[in-house]
């Protein structure tokens, strides 16, 4: 009975990532015991590195020929940690009308119509490619300088999303990273709209002493929204879509339980235009970063 009891605890636990829980939380019954949080840690002295999982590059996804952009390529860790990594990287790339050197910076050549290019970034055993439209200037309708004052003109970065993975109920969760979405701005006078779309995929096996807890997450994830600069307020109003699908596999002793989970997600967040700014609700939170 009790190993029963637990499970029911654990069941609860399916990703909070929907933001209200799948299943009814039994941590109410106060016969059934706690339980730790399944978060997965490093040696923090430093004798065990973190384990990285994956890299992102993030940057502008248009530049005008004869021009030339930052790229930036950030490390994500097994323990929710994360790092800019660009300048030691190995980068490359794949056009002959461009080229980017060691510290992620690209500069382009003059083309006859659009051309796309493909950057990569290396970094361990991890590599990651970012698409660039090299645009061919118009001389009859050359585009408009860029506004200093603007500080949305040119901006682009990427959104860390970050999740509770643990039994629901249990106090203390810390989010942990599972993937970034890339973002860019596009802007026509004063007005700037910010696009950005990207997939992620999450699978760990949490190990305790009465058994398994395996998560698997697959997520497409669009942002769209407006980004504000003035005198008094600059900050990204976004809407960011997550469609896809979970699973959650308990074992313990003779148990086997599956709880998937398809369908999309919606949600609402405002960032001042500020590294490192965050915004969340019950079960999740993401992470401005800004190239």
């Amino acid at each position: 009975m009790k190993i029963y009891r637990l499970l029911a605890c654990i069941v609860g636990a399916v990703l909070i990532l929907i933001g209200t829980y799948v299943f009814a939380d039994t941590q109410k019954n106060n016969n059934i015991p706690s339980i730790l949080p399944l978060l997965l840690s490093h040696d923090k002295g430093g004798e065990k590195p973190p384990l990285l999982k994956w890299v992102s590059i993030s940057g502008p996804t248009e530049i005008y020929e004869g021009e030339g952009g930052q790229y930036t390529c950030r490390a994500y860790y097994i323990d929710s940690s994360n790092h800019v990594v660009t300048s030691n990287s190995q980068w490359s790339d794949n056009s002959n009308y461009a080229g980017i050197n060691t510290s992620g910076y690209l500069t382009t050549t003059s083309v006859l119509f659009d051309q796309i290019v493909t950057i990569t970034a290396n970094y361990g055993e991890m590599s990651d490619t970012h698409s660039v439209t090299i645009v061919n200037i118009d001389p009859l309708n050359p585009p408009d300088p860029p506004d200093p004052e603007n500080k949305c003109e040119a901006l682009s970065g990427e959104l860390e999303v970050q999740i509770l993975v643990g039994p629901a109920g249990v106090v203390g969760l810390e989010p942990m990273a599972v993937g970034s979405i890339p973002f860019y701005t596009i802007c026509d006078g004063d007005s700037c709209t910010v696009q950005g779309n990207g997939d992620f995929s999450y699978q760990e096996v949490l190990s305790e002493d009465w058994g398994t807890y395996n998560v698997t997450l697959d997520m497409d994830v669009e942002i769209i929204g407006e980004c504000v600069s003035s005198a008094t307020n600059d900050s990204l109003n976004l809407t960011v879509t997550a469609s896809g699908n979970q699973m959650v596999e308990v074992d313990a002793d003779d148990f086997h339980g599956e709880y998937p989970w398809e369908g999309t997600h919606e949600f609402d967040v405002v960032f001042p235009l500020e590294e490192g700014a965050k915004a969340g609700g019950e079960g999740w939170e993401v992470v401005l970063h800004i190239n």
